[in-house]
């Protein structure tokens, strides 16, 4: 149909999520190596199609800190058209995987958050 399809956008979405967190530094901090995000939930709203060959702009940013939970803001925009094609929200939970339990957001992280421009 010459569009990209609706599940191209939720790993456009996942490729931003992974960038914003490496540039957190939460992906690899070894002394917290059971600790990492995991997703909640994930949803997309989408505006217009994107239509092959157009690239895109992918965005994402902490709109919300909770005690434990991220909720991450998307925005795709077509640079053929400058218009936004998509947008939607990831929620993340800071996860102990030996524990199995979600654990609460540090002070630390909250201010990396807060320099990268979020919530």
């Amino acid at each position: 149909m010459g569009h990209v399809n609706n599940t191209v956008f939720l790993r456009w979405f996942e490729s931003a999520r992974i960038a914003y967190l490496e540039r957190l530094d939460l992906l690899h901090d070894p002394d917290r190596s059971s600790i990492a995000p995991i997703l909640a939930s994930v949803t997309c709203d989408f505006r217009q199609q994107v239509r092959y060959p157009d690239t895109v702009l992918i965005g994402a940013s902490v709109e919300r800190i909770g005690n434990s939970s991220l909720t991450v803001r998307h925005r795709v925009t077509s640079r053929s058209t400058g218009q936004v094609v998509a947008e939607g929200q990831s929620v993340m939970v800071l996860f102990d995987y030996e524990a199995q339990r979600s654990v609460p957001i540090s002070t630390k992280l909250r201010s990396a958050i807060g320099e990268l421009g979020g919530a």
